[in-house]
């Protein structure tokens, strides 16, 4: 597996060509609708046109448009679009403006690559595991602050209490803002309850309170002692029924999709060590992980759960490493001959992993 580092020095962004953003919708067999956000460059003749589209898929409870296009500043979407991507943002199930997901059909929709924030790469990696017919759709998949073993994280340490004083759910989107606003004497519990979600000084204040003013969604409570009964044990996310795996090293091991892990060096949802042990679960050579943080020399800043989405630097941190990863596998690779041996993977580096080797 390959993981990155930073060059000497970042390229120097392109100018921001216009782009265009329009609102669609996908109705599910059972009736529920699905909201997609569509972001391309202005003009269809507009270059470079790149093979396949690409999913900005969000994680729990949080809204597709606030993670991936919150503002021009950070948008990821607009990044992509001004690079040639056509990038669909949809809103998942009781989340911003949609009704209920749905993963798209396999008869209409492209080949396309599919970047998911913390659940939206779990969603990926599950699909993958199970053998999905929508899997077989995938170019590549990018996990960003994403992975399927949570241990080290916040919630590691107290899944117990929170899911007992969730059983009736998490009402998210009122208590996050509320505790993000406190001040005078409640100021310390609005000051942890912004660092769960970024690093203060990786993120511009009218950013962090456009962000959690606006992206949380009621959380059921099932689904709330899915991700304590099991993202932080041994075997990772599980079912919610407890049958199955979404990260099983016996299944991944046999994909060979391009994979790309991204995790922030202070992310307390997804803690790094948890999407590197995904990515070296898949096979294949095309395996890549990007620690974000100053102490790899990756960053000027600390990451945490949303800076690789809304931090200061994204779109010379962050957003160029995307964009050349799906840019490396847009095309279609070219067929071996009958009866060529496979190409030898890469070396894996699993064990014995240390900031200083990267």
């Amino acid at each position: 597996m390959e993981c990155l580092r930073a060059s000497g020095s970042s390229a120097p962004h392109p100018a921001a060509g216009p782009v265009t953003r329009s609102s669609h919708s996908a109705v599910t067999p059972d009736g529920w609708r699905l909201y997609l956000r569509r972001v391309v460059r202005a003009g269809v003749a507009a270059e470079p046109q790149r093979e396949c589209p690409v999913i900005l898929c969000p994680g729990l409870a949080s809204g597709g448009v606030e993670s991936f296009d919150l503002d021009p500043s950070v948008s990821m979407a607009q990044h992509l679009a001004e690079h040639g991507f056509d990038v669909w943002v949809p809103d998942l199930r009781g989340n911003g403006r949609s009704d209920r997901p749905n993963w798209w059909d396999r008869k209409t929709w492209w080949t396309v690559h599919w970047l998911g924030h913390s659940m939206g790469g779990m969603l990926a990696v599950g699909a993958l595991t199970r053998g999905l017919e929508c899997a077989s759709a995938l170019r590549s998949v990018t996990l960003l602050g994403s992975g399927c073993f949570g241990a080290g994280s916040w919630h590691a340490a107290v899944a117990p209490l929170l899911t007992r004083v969730t059983a009736a759910g998490f009402f998210a989107g009122h208590i996050v803002p509320l505790l993000a606003r406190l001040r005078g004497p409640g100021a310390p519990v609005a000051w942890l309850t912004r660092s769960l979600f970024y690093v203060g000084a990786n993120v511009r204040p009218e950013v962090g309170r456009k962000l959690l003013g606006s992206f949380l969604s009621f959380i059921p409570s099932g689904v709330v002692a899915q991700f304590m009964g099991s993202l932080n044990s041994p075997l990772g996310i599980s079912s919610s029924d407890g049958t199955w795996n979404y990260a099983d090293p016996k299944a991944l091991a046999h994909i060979s999709i391009p994979v790309f892990g991204i995790n922030g060096d202070r992310d307390l949802f997804c803690p790094a060590a948890g999407g590197l042990k995904t990515i070296n679960l898949f096979g294949g050579p095309h395996r890549r992980f990007l620690f974000l943080g100053p102490s790899y020399g990756t960053t000027e800043h600390h990451y945490g759960h949303f800076c690789p989405l809304v931090g200061r630097n994204v779109r010379s941190e962050v957003f160029p490493h995307i964009e050349a990863f799906m840019s490396e596998f847009d095309t279609a690779p070219t067929a071996a001959p009958r009866g060529s041996p496979p190409p030898p993977p890469l070396p894996v580096a699993v064990d014995g992993l240390r900031p200083g080797a990267l």
